[in-house]
């Protein structure tokens, strides 16, 4: 009788023990965005897949070439004002909100040489759930923000406790240490470290999406 006690407190506790497991391992996966569950091999009308990444994995990746994305969508930006802007770079990866939330946030950035300033475009993708993988897609519909700036530290955004752009965050450059009376040079300094939101068309999020389904990885 003994023993049979023994074995149940055994069991209960591996039990137990599992519950907390299981439950672990749905809070790492926990992404917050508006989940697409479509039919088997297919996608929403006028979304792009632009990565994927396995289950319980922060890391994402890319589907659409990156070069030949940035090539396309610079050229279609220079169309009528040639050499006006440079690509720098497309990234995509996981934001981490609170400890049991996090969110996708896929990024394009290039270079104003008229305005001489970064900018960079937030997009938020939703989540496709497969078999083995997420798939991250972008369409027309899908959260953006669109910030630029001549500060030197990349610019990036606010995110609210949902996971959604809030804003583009200030420069972070430190300031140096201007005299107490050097006004109009504290103020000089301003004027070329700032990072703000500039606003997005739904035409360029068109054109990037355009872009994206022609530089598809095979």
């Amino acid at each position: 009788m003994k023993h049979f006690k023994i074995l149940l407190v055994t069991t209960s506790m591996l039990l137990f023990i599992g519950s907390i497991a299981c439950i672990s391992c749905k809070k790492e996966n926990n992404i917050a965005t508006k989940d697409i569950q479509p039919s088997a091999f297919s996608l929403p009308k006028g979304g792009v897949v632009v990565g994927h990444s396995k289950y319980y994995e922060s890391e994402i990746l890319l589907d659409i070439d990156e070069v030949g994305f940035l090539n396309n969508f610079i050229d279609s930006l220079n169309n009528g004002d040639p050499g006006r802007y440079i690509a720098e770079s497309l990234n995509i990866w996981v934001d981490s909100i609170s400890k049991d939330l996090y969110t996708p946030t896929l990024s394009i950035s290039f270079f104003d040489m008229v305005e001489e300033h970064g900018i960079t475009i937030f997009i938020q993708p939703d989540t496709m759930h497969t078999n083995n993988r997420i798939q991250y897609v972008v369409n027309n519909n899908s959260r953006t923000l669109r910030c630029g700036g001549k500060c030197n530290n990349p610019c990036i955004t606010i995110k609210d406790n949902y996971g959604n752009f809030l804003m583009c965050q200030p420069c972070t450059d430190p300031m140096p240490n201007f005299d107490f009376g050097d006004i109009s040079g504290r103020e000089q300094w301003k004027l070329n470290h700032y990072c703000k939101a500039m606003g997005i068309e739904s035409s360029q999020l068109s054109r990037i999406i355009q872009c994206m389904k022609d530089n598809i990885i095979y």
